[in-house]
């Protein structure tokens, strides 16, 4: 397919247009246009594009073969070798994305990842999904999809999951419909596929391992293996998502995340008794106080003001990443930093 650039916020254009006239690249206008000959060229999609290495998921009762993709280019370029011959090299050819790596956005047009059902029995695509979201654009312009590794698996509930994306989240699709139903935010990208399995009592568990890094070269910021539940299904249709790094304390997850906490430096004590005086009193303001300020300086909650599940959200992060609170004690904080600090258009 023709490589189209990213046109839509005229920063990351701007960016885009001078990345490609300053290395003076060629974009392919049809599919399998050959590496050009002492000059970059780019191809959609690149080697990290389509569906890669991952593999997919089937779901034999509906047909359909569920399977993520990249609509990523990739600069690449023939060069002479020192042995006589040629070969595919320079600064960009199988390190560097065609995109902004500062900032990770890629120069191509979006959706830049996609959740993908193929009918088997046809041939013809069912559904299609954009899969991943660009937290540093906009609200509004999130919804790009984000590159991933790592396949998905259906389950016989009806539901398909998948990590995979660098946006370091966990979904649940409708494998019927292609419908996102749920999002967990985990505390780093999962480019990895989740397994499911049972215990001994017949309870059916998804799990997924969390660390970040890999060949999209997402932030390292987990050691984790987190196991989810599933519901019953009593209530019909899909199976009902629950979710906890600890089984044992399995509760309901809410809807798709917001905000989130960031790995920061611990703060001398002088700037963090000056930044704890802007909590107003309550009866969780001291565990907040010693819940996050080990990670964290406390401007990072006072700077926000946020509704009711996105205060959710971030608490749920911060349990994630190791936030030294008891669920209970979660619960009083997440409570609190919605009375204390709230969206002032929240409805909730």
């Amino acid at each position: 397919m023709s490589v189209e650039l990213y046109h839509e916020l005229p920063e990351h254009a701007a960016w885009c247009k001078a990345y490609v006239e300053q290395n003076q690249m060629l974009l392919a206008k049809e599919p399998y246009t050959p590496p050009a000959f002492n000059r970059y060229s780019v191809n959609l999609p690149g080697t990290h594009g389509g569906v890669n290495y991952s593999g997919g998921a089937f779901d034999p009762s509906l047909g359909l073969f569920i399977v993520n993709v990249n609509n990523l280019g990739q600069p690449m370029r023939i060069v002479p070798d020192e042995a006589g011959g040629y070969t595919n090299a320079g600064p960009f050819a199988g390190t560097v994305r065609f995109w902004n790596p500062e900032k990770r956005l890629p120069c191509t047009e979006p959706p830049w990842g996609e959740l993908v059902a193929v009918d088997v029995n046809s041939g013809k695509i069912a559904w299609r999904s954009t899969l991943g979201i660009t937290d540093n654009l906009p609200e509004g312009k999130q919804q790009t999809g984000r590159p991933g590794l790592g396949g998905p698996i259906a389950t016989a509930g009806g539901l398909t999951f998948i990590g995979a994306t660098d946006d370091a989240r966990f979904r649940a699709f409708d494998t019927k419909t292609g419908k996102e139903l749920w999002t967990y935010h985990l505390p780093a990208s999962a480019e990895s596929i989740p397994i499911t399995y049972a215990d001994d009592r017949g309870k059916q568990f998804v799990a997924i391992v969390s660390t970040g890094g890999g060949l999209l070269r997402a932030p390292l910021l987990s050691d984790e293996v987190i196991a989810f539940t599933l519901d019953d299904g009593a209530n019909g249709g899909p199976k009902v998502v629950q979710a906890s790094p600890n089984p044992a304390t399995s509760q309901s997850m809410p809807a798709p995340p917001g905000p989130t906490v960031q790995n920061l430096a611990p703060v001398n004590p002088a700037t963090l008794k000056r930044q704890a005086a802007l909590l107003p009193q309550g009866p969780a303001r001291s565990v907040t106080i010693r819940a996050c300020s080990p990670c964290h300086g406390l401007d990072v909650v006072t700077n926000q003001h946020l509704t009711s599940q996105e205060w959710t959200n971030v608490v749920q992060t911060m349990s994630a990443k190791g936030a030294p609170a008891t669920p209970a004690e979660l619960n009083m904080i997440q409570s609190y930093l919605a009375k204390a600090f709230p969206r002032a258009s929240s409805q909730d």
